[in-house]
């Protein structure tokens, strides 16, 4: 378990047991978080292999195309509500609302985004069929998004309950139906590519299919025994809601195009195949962010809140030295092991067709990293619920996101999109933990990010001397030696890392008993 820091600043931490029902309780979150992920991920790696292999390439970077074109579509029909559902969420809990209960509160969030998703659901059909039929370079693309247009409202809804487990802090429950979902559309997935057809029809017809019932299911169980009404919805909180949500989706859509943005420039420069290679590399990382920087994230931004209503600031203060050093020191060692592996594991998981994406994976990595870490670093913007600024800054990293892949696509190919990612991200990190400062201080994030980025580096260049024939033994080689070095300079270097392996033995021990 980890260790409070700061006591003297914050007068509930005096108190061990405050102390250590805080950080059990944000270890519990993470762990269900990241186990969650982490199944997923497994999911993901099972389809990976055998999606890459039995997709054309160019249909694998169509299929890439359409599913980040459909992220747009669900951000703007989320219109940022699902960042208000969890800002709200504590707010109505401690009455700051008169007149509006929790049902109500669920009422509003379910039906409003409800209606939102439709909306974006025509405007996704318009188009489909509206825009020139020269700015996809392939004549699939509106007939697939006319089959994918279902999945809007499906993910927008999806989203909405998602949100409301988040802020009530039901990671187990959240978990759970995350898992089977994944599982389930595996199954769809890569029964209809293997026994159907392998091409991105069956690919979109399972999802679709999947989706559905995976939708209604999750209804059913989250509201069996409560379900929302429609006359129970609050007008009032909505429109409060939606003043902070709008902005957010700008920062929703921002975040896209530093997500996805690249795919659309590969694909206008190089061409589909391109766009194959990099979705590929791309893809295998984002497996990696979830089960562990995504994971941390989303367990720690809902404590924030709650300590904030309920505590104050200083605990926030308090709370975000404690993850960030955990967070750099756990992320830096995932980012120099996925370097040292990632040309094996390309050719390992994907076939060695795509071992040429692996020069992207070190930049992607960083940048995905950098990327969890944005909602933590402006979480004091967050809290003051600054969403226009927040915007503000997500956007100028989208910009700065598209401008250097123009820049840098044309003269580094892609690893020009990687670099892009790691640019834009980390500047968008940096500015976020300047402009928090007007409402918090923030945590020590360069310190700790030289001290385990250095450690990180050590352990890349000596594993990167480790050769081997074949690539599963150089995979299994290089990747024990980078976490080995890693962890002997993080042991040797860094108290904290020594704090979490000790209580973590003694834990262990007692758990034996």
């Amino acid at each position: 378990m980890l260790q409070c820091r700061s006591r003297s600043a914050l007068p509930f931490l005096n108190h061990p047991e405050r102390c250590v029902t805080l950080l059990s309780s944000f270890a519990r979150h993470t762990r269900n978080y990241s186990l969650a992920s982490s199944l997923v991920m497994v999911a993901g790696l099972v389809s990976f292999p055998i999606l890459t292999r039995l997709l054309p390439l160019a249909d694998y970077g169509v299929m890439s195309l359409v599913s980040s074109s459909l992220g747009f579509a669900v951000a703007l029909g989320k219109l940022g509500m699902q960042h208000a559902a969890l800002r709200f969420y504590s707010e109505v809990r401690a009455g700051k609302h008169p007149g509006v209960d929790l049902r109500q509160f669920a009422a509003t969030v379910i039906y409003g985004m409800g209606l939102l998703g439709l909306v974006a659901c025509a405007l996704w059909l318009l188009a489909a069929w509206l825009l020139p039929a020269g700015l996809w370079d392939d004549p699939r693309m509106p007939w697939l998004m006319t089959m994918t247009a279902v999945l809007v409202p499906l993910r927008v809804i999806d989203s909405a309950v998602g949100n409301l487990l988040r802020a009530q802090e039901q990671s187990g429950l959240l978990a759970i139906m995350g898992v089977l979902k994944r599982y389930v559309s595996l199954a769809a997935i890569l029964g209809a590519v293997i026994l159907i057809a392998p091409t991105v029809w069956s690919f979109f017809g399972a999802t679709v299919v999947l989706e559905i019932v995976a939708v209604v299911a999750m209804l059913w169980w989250v509201f069996r025994t409560d379900w929302p009404r429609w006359r129970e919805r609050s007008p009032v909180l909505f429109r409060a809601m939606v003043v902070f949500a709008v902005p957010m989706t700008g920062f929703e859509l921002s975040s896209l195009v530093m997500q996805m943005g690249d795919r659309y420039v590969l694909q206008a420069m190089l061409g589909a195949e391109a766009v194959g290679l990099y979705s590929a590399a791309y893809n295998l990382s984002d497996y990696i962010k979830l089960a562990l920087f995504t994971a941390m994230s989303s367990a720690a931004l809902p404590m924030c809140v709650r300590l904030a209503e309920s505590e104050g600031t200083a605990a926030v203060e308090a709370f975000l030295v404690t993850f960030t050093r955990t967070f750099l020191l756990i992320g830096l060692g995932v980012v120099a092991a996925m370097a040292a592996v990632g040309g094996d594991l390309m050719a390992v998981l994907a076939s060695a067709k795509y071992q040429p994406a692996a020069v992207v994976i070190p930049w992607v990595m960083l940048g995905m990293m950098f990327e969890a870490y944005i909602v933590i670093a402006g979480v004091g913007l967050y809290l003051r619920k600054r969403s226009i600024v927040t915007m503000g800054m997500v956007a100028g990293g989208a910009v700065l996101n598209v401008v250097l892949n123009l820049l840098l696509v044309p003269r580094l190919g892609i690893q020009g999109s990687g670099v892009a990612n790691l640019c834009s991200y980390a500047a968008v990190v940096a500015i976020a933990l300047l402009a928090t400062r007007r409402t918090l201080r923030p945590p020590p994030f360069a310190l700790g990010f030289l001290k385990f980025g250095l450690m990180a580096v050590a352990a890349y260049l000596v594993a990167n001397q480790v050769h081997a024939n074949w690539a599963v033994v150089s995979l299994l080689l290089r990747g024990s030696v980078a976490v080995l070095v890693y962890a002997a300079l993080a042991l040797l270097l860094d108290q904290r890392a020594r704090q979490l392996l000790g209580q973590s033995w003694a834990k262990l021990k007692v758990r034996r008993k």
